[in-house]
Parts: C-alpha cells; sequence; structure tokens
C-alpha cells in the first residue's frame, strides 16, 4: 500500500507502472469551490488568489498555498491568478481532467492497481484544498471527474500510449459494443475517425485500439469517445488534448511528498480561452417522488460551436443562494454542434426550497 500525492499531478502522471498498488490516500489537488463558496467565506477585500484569507483556508506545512494548482492552470490553460473569475472557473475544468485521469488511470491497471481512495469526499469548514464536496454542499469540478471515470459502463483514454479503452463494471456481458473515437479542431472541424467492435464480459475491460493524433492541428484538440449499441449512445466521454503533452521525470519512490522531480513539459490547452462562443437552449421539468424533489433538465447546442464544459446549477429564487446537496447522474459536460443531452438531477425536499428552485446552466464559452 502507498500514499499520496496530495497535490498537482498532471494526467499522464497516474498511468506509470509505478501506480499499481493500493492507494490510501492520493488525490492531484486542483479542489478550489466555485465562486459563489468563495464568496460566501473570504472577506470582500480579500477575494483574490493567495490573500491572507485565501491562504488561511489552504492547509499546513507544505500546503498553505494554491502554488502548484496556480501554475499549473498558468501554464496548461494560460490562465493567471489576476483574473479572479477565469481562475475560478478554469480550477473546475483542470479539476475534473485530473481526477477523472487519476480513477481512469486504476480501471485500466486493474488488477495489479488494486484500488484508490481519493482525498478527500468533503470539508468539514470552508477550504481551498481536497474536497470534492465543498462546506456548502456545491461539488467542485473534480466531483464530476471522479462520477465520470467511475460510471459502470465506461470509455476511457490513456494519457501515456493514447490508447482508447471500455471498462465494463457491470454484472452484464457486452456483446458487439462499438467503440467509436471522433477527434475535432478548436472550431469544431471533424479530424479523424475510428471504430472497433469488441465484446465484454462482466467486470472486464478492454483495449478497443491507439488514438490516432490529429495531423491538421497543433495545439489544442478535442477526442470524443462514445460507445455505442446498435447505434445507440451507450455512454460519451469529452477530452480536451494537446499535440504538446505533459512530460514529467519520477522520483522520490516513499510517496509522500512530491512525487516527480520537474515537469518538463507542459500541455497547451491555452487555446480554450479563444473558444468562439457557443449557444445552447435549455428547459427544466420540476416534479416531486417521495422525499425528493426531481429536476429534469434538457440542454441542445444548436450553434455549429462546440458547447464547452456545460454545468447545470440549482439556486433558490428565494435566497438567491446555489442549493446543495443535489445529485446528478453527471454534469459539466460538453456538446458537439447539434448535440442534445438530459441530466436527472434530485435533491432533498426542504420546506424553504420547496416551490422556488430554478436551473440555470452555464459554460466555459457560453455567455462570454
Amino acid at each position: 500500500m502507498i500514499h499520496g500525492p496530495y497535490s498537482f499531478a498532471p494526467p499522464v502522471f497516474w498511468y506509470e507502472e509505478g501506480e499499481k498498488h493500493f492507494n490510501t490516500e492520493v488525490g492531484p489537488g486542483t479542489c478550489i469551490p466555485v465562486a459563489e463558496s468563495l464568496r460566501r467565506f473570504l472577506p470582500a477585500d480579500q477575494q483574490h488568489v493567495g490573500s491572507e484569507a485565501w491562504r488561511f483556508h489552504c492547509g499546513l506545512q507544505i500546503f498553505t498555498h494554491t502554488c502548484d494548482t496556480d501554475k499549473a492552470l498558468k501554464k496548461r490553460y494560460g490562465v493567471g491568478t489576476e483574473d479572479f473569475e477565469r481562475y475560478v472557473e478554469a480550477s473546475q475544468v483542470m479539476g475534473y481532467e485530473l481526477w477523472r485521469a487519476m480513477y481512469e488511470a486504476w480501471a485500466r491497471n486493474w488488477s495489479a492497481a488494486s484500488g484508490a481512495m481519493g482525498w478527500m469526499l468533503n470539508s468539514a469548514w470552508p477550504s481551498m484544498i481536497w474536497q470534492m464536496i465543498d462546506y456548502y454542499n456545491i461539488p467542485v469540478g473534480a466531483f464530476y471527474g471522479v462520477q465520470k471515470a467511475c460510471e459502470p459502463l465506461h470509455s476511457q483514454y490513456s494519457y501515456d500510449d493514447a490508447s482508447a479503452w471500455v471498462i465494463n463494471l457491470t454484472n452484464e456481458a457486452l456483446n458487439g459494443v462499438t467503440l467509436r473515437a471522433t477527434t475535432y479542431a478548436p472550431d469544431a472541424r471533424l479530424l479523424s475517425e475510428q471504430t472497433s467492435v469488441l465484446s465484454l464480459r462482466p467486470h472486464d475491460r478492454k483495449k478497443a485500439f491507439v488514438v490516432a493524433m490529429p495531423e491538421k492541428v497543433s495545439g489544442l484538440f478535442f477526442l470524443r469517445l462514445t460507445l455505442e449499441q446498435e447505434r445507440r449512445a451507450l455512454t460519451r466521454n469529452t477530452y480536451w488534448l494537446s499535440t504538446q503533452m505533459d512530460a514529467v521525470e519520477r522520483t522520490n519512490k516513499s510517496y509522500d511528498a512530491s512525487h516527480f522531480k520537474a515537469q518538463n513539459s507542459f500541455a497547451d490547452l491555452s487555446a480554450l480561452r479563444d473558444l468562439s462562443p457557443a449557444e445552447i437552449d435549455f428547459e427544466t421539468q420540476i416534479t416531486r417522488r417521495r422525499s425528493r424533489v426531481v429536476l429534469t433538465t434538457h440542454i441542445a447546442n444548436p450553434s455549429d460551436r462546440i458547447a464547452f464544459f456545460l454545468r447545470a446549477q440549482v439556486r433558490s429564487r428565494a435566497t438567491g443562494q446555489l442549493v446543495g446537496p443535489v445529485t446528478w447522474n453527471e454534469n459539466c459536460v460538453t456538446l458537439l454542434p447539434g448535440e442534445h443531452t438530459k441530466l436527472v438531477g434530485s435533491t432533498p425536499q426542504v420546506k424553504p426550497f420547496r416551490d422556488d428552485l430554478s436551473v440555470e446552466v452555464t459554460g466555459w464559452n457560453i455567455g462570454h
């Protein structure tokens, strides 16, 4: 058994042979709360990255700051600490990316990699680090990355060798399913397509193919993996990747602090800042089911642009605040041109929120 790391590690880090263990405490950091939660506990004059109050809500010893996250956001996403709103938004995206990769690596390397316990689920007080769900019961982006990686039927990409896999954690066999990999330029142009037909036993995993890197783009591109049966999508997974990849030098086999000497290069995802605005339509039906309120939200992308990292959240009209906890079947989704999806959320039927719930959908390149 091993433990750590507890702060930023890029997606490719988790796929190395050294991660074939049971890890009792682990996480790639980047668990910054959403902006609305930050405003609830940071004084108005302290609402900037690295302020005294910001650091007070970090950890102790080497964890008294978010410098690892700050550096990675700047190097990989081109987002600095000076733009508070964009920094927080980018931290949700990177948190999803990093935590999804960690759990997907364990799924691919099973059973030599026999498990990982993410550090950690929720915070006992307002915090900048180590949380899937913040003090106010609002999930951070990392939560939805973990949810996607751990879905029972899953298609996934490996950052170390570009292989595409299907993971079947159900009790049912899968016969004649098709894994489809499509890559897209930032302007939504189709670059490539690959397919493979597979059959899997219950609790099985299988490599489908190696994803061909696009030749007509430099820097950012999108990869969509869709698992289909009789042309019906069973699950889909969207990656934002770069022709310039992360590279790390591994060291310190004790797994107790920093796990690599240096990151030799950073994935260049900065073109996300320049994504053309997309338009979305959405509508929500609110029903009551026993002791819970169910919110069914249909989202469509009628534009010819990629609608990136769409997040549904529930707000109280009476208080103006986000409502938590809300459980969703998935969230932080990306829609290609012409696509649509259905998100289903539910929350306890608490009296103050009984009749005044509304759903809002925001996105990286929606409304900017």
